[in-house]
């Protein structure tokens, strides 16, 4: 069987503002400036009734364990979310790496494990 291949993409978390208060949103950012990158998981949330292919982003690291603080791009999940759902891809790593307090929006860097031809040139961010 073919190894895995690590894919890292940069991608945008999105509706942090509807998640975690302005507050929180300023803690964590001063948090990844001063500390350095959170860890991230990814979470398939299929039964979401507004994108059956969204995909939530939760920290994983402490103080911040299970907060989830928003989710990938619908483009991004459109064409992520099969591939995780079929196991033809898996996530590595998962790091929090910038949040825009003001915005709303974060930024993770994601290493993905494929045995497939997987479009990675499709998910990457264009902001």
């Amino acid at each position: 069987m073919k190894k895995p291949v690590p894919r890292r993409l940069t991608l945008s978390v999105v509706g942090m503002q509807y998640r975690v208060t302005k507050t929180t949103r300023q803690m964590i950012s001063e948090h990844v400036e001063k500390d350095g990158p959170l860890e991230c998981k990814l979470v398939r949330e299929s039964s979401n009734k507004h994108d059956p292919n969204a995909i939530r982003v939760l920290i994983s690291d402490k103080p911040y364990t299970g907060l989830f603080i928003g989710y990938l791009t619908r483009q991004v999940a459109e064409i992520l979310a099969a591939y995780l759902d079929s196991a033809r891809v898996t996530i590595g790593k998962c790091l929090l790496v910038s949040v825009a307090p003001r915005d709303g929006e974060g930024e993770i860097r994601v290493t993905l494990k494929t045995r497939v031809n997987f479009p990675a040139h499709k998910l990457i961010s264009s902001g």
